[in-house]
C-alpha cells in the first residue's frame, strides 16, 4: 500500500493485542515497511498512552470513517474523536467488507461537520507529503 508500496496493513483482535505485538511491529519496520493500524479506535485494549507511544514509535492509524457514527458503539466513536483531534488520523478507511457494512457507511451522514472538515484537512496534508 502506500506510494512507495511500503505500508503494511496490520489488523488484530478487538479485545486482545498479538503476543509481543510492540516487538512484531519493530521487526516489519526493520524491514522495510511501514505499519497502518487499521481501525485502532475499535481495540478495546488500546488507551491513549499506547496510541502515543505506537504513533510515536513510526506507527500510522487509518480509522473507520463509520465509528465516527457510533457504527462500533460510543467507545469506538469517542477513542475515533479523540485519534482525529490529537493529530493520530493518518488516513481513513470504510471497512466495508459486506452489504450490512456498505449500509453501516450510509451513516456517515450522521457525523458531526466538525468532525468531518477535521477529516478532510488531515487528507489535504497527507496528499501533501
Amino acid at each position: 500500500m502506500g506510494g512507495r508500496g511500503n505500508y503494511l496493513l496490520v489488523e488484530t483482535s478487538y479485545f486482545n493485542p498479538p503476543i509481543r505485538f510492540r516487538e512484531l511491529l519493530e521487526a516489519v519496520m526493520e524491514k522495510g515497511y511501514h505499519p497502518l493500524l487499521a481501525h485502532p479506535e475499535r481495540y478495546t485494549y488500546m488507551r491513549e498512552n499506547d496510541y502515543d507511544s505506537l504513533h510515536g514509535k513510526g506507527v500510522s492509524f487509518q480509522l473507520n470513517i463509520t465509528s465516527f457514527a457510533g457504527a462500533y458503539g460510543e467507545e469506538a466513536k469517542h477513542k475515533a474523536e479523540w485519534l482525529l483531534s490529537n493529530g493520530y488520523a493518518d488516513c481513513f478507511g470504510s471497512d466495508v467488507h459486506s452489504f450490512s457494512s456498505l449500509i453501516r457507511a450510509f451513516m456517515v451522514k450522521c457525523v458531526k461537520k466538525k468532525i468531518i472538515r477535521e477529516m478532510e484537512i488531515t487528507n489535504k496534508k497527507q496528499l501533501l507529503n
